[in-house]
């Protein structure tokens, strides 16, 4: 999954810094979860989590990630059989199979992302191939009927949607995330999408996830330490993926555009406003009822390692890391630089 700000290169520092000095069954909240990378390490870590965005597909990966640590069984779906195929599910490599073959059909995908589906509209859109769109609208309908007749779990059918959502990853004709679509399609999208199965992730399943803005959960709850990986600049999550959070939910809303957009504005973020941005860090800060803070920021972020340091230092002594990356560049280039630095910060409130 290409996600901007992904920790994924940072989950070996995030431990570490966890390990010494929270045990094993410790509560932490990741509040800004993501894809779940970094919940997903905390679980086999041996954390309890309390994972959050404001983005439902996230949450969706989040639950498939840490609510299912063993192969899952399908039971319900183990009596149905396809009148066409005889064929009669039992493991989750069946289930996969028959969705990769289902035979495309003209959903909402189809109709508003797929240059076959809008051409001659005021809006063509490239999103995908006219195949690609088709097949991830009968695998969406497919998961969602099985749903509808209990046939399959609420953490069974987020896990199917993770795969799908990898999956359609994988054939997007754009850049890195659906701000908008390439003009031509690139040598990835042409090539058909096949749902693969996830990772199961081992270890304990008494995790929490949430849907909600991270600074109106922060006042709810009470963990050992607050993980916070806030958005760090101008780009709107809500916005730049926005065919994602559509397939998750597949609630056929109303688009607009040359992107094709959904309604995203209850999911702004104040973080990615220059003038919001250190105050809502502040307000989270000052409001989580923790025992320590673990806060990761990029050093280009709106909010400058001396805003955070003040806001940090006003509940304690805050320590820092930096840690150096590879600079992610785009195949239509970028910054000159091609090295980032994290830092990683910590505070505890009990010094």
């Amino acid at each position: 999954m290409r996600f901007i700000g992904s920790k994924e290169r940072l989950v070996s520092s995030i431990g570490r810094i966890l390990r010494s000095r929270f045990g094993e069954g410790s509560l932490v909240g990741d509040l800004f979860c993501g894809t779940a990378m970094v919940s997903a390490f905390l679980k086999q870590m041996g954390y309890r989590v309390i994972a959050n965005d404001n983005l439902f597909f996230c949450t969706v990966m989040a639950r498939a990630m840490l609510l299912i640590s063993e192969e899952p069984e399908f039971s319900g779906l183990g009596n149905l059989t396809n009148a066409q195929t005889k064929l009669v599910f039992s493991v989750y490599d069946d289930v996969l199979d028959y969705l990769n073959k289902l035979p495309p059909i003209k959903g909402f995908i189809y109709n508003n992302y797929s240059r076959e589906g809008t051409k001659g509209q005021q809006n063509e859109r490239n999103y995908f191939t006219g195949e690609n769109a088709g097949r991830i609208d009968a695998i969406r309908s497919q998961i969602e009927e099985w749903y509808k007749v209990n046939a399959i779990t609420y953490d069974e059918k987020c896990l199917l949607l993770t795969d799908l959502l990898d999956a359609t990853v994988s054939v997007s004709n754009t850049a890195g995330t659906y701000g908008f679509f390439l003009k031509h399609l690139e040598p990835r999208a042409l090539k058909g999408i096949t749902l693969k199965r996830s990772r199961i992730v081992p270890g304990r399943t008494d995790h929490l996830i949430f849907n909600r803005d991270a600074n109106e959960l922060a006042q709810e709850i009470t963990v050992d330490v607050a993980y916070l990986d806030p958005p760090y600049n101008w780009r709107q999550y809500a916005a730049y993926y926005h065919v994602l959070e559509t397939i998750a939910k597949y609630d056929s809303p109303q688009v607009s555009g040359k992107s094709g957009l959904r309604p995203w504005g209850e999911q702004r973020s104040r973080y990615s406003y220059r003038k919001d941005a250190c105050n809502a860090l502040a307000e989270i800060i000052n409001t989580i009822n923790a025992r320590a803070i673990l806060l990761s920021y990029n050093a280009d972020g709106l909010v400058t390692h001396e805003e955070i340091m003040d806001i940090l230092s006003s509940v304690g002594e805050p320590e820092v890391e930096t840690v150096v990356l590879p600079r992610y560049i785009s195949s239509f280039g970028g910054s000159d630089n091609h090295t980032v630095k994290e830092r990683l910060y910590y505070v505890s409130f009990e010094n």
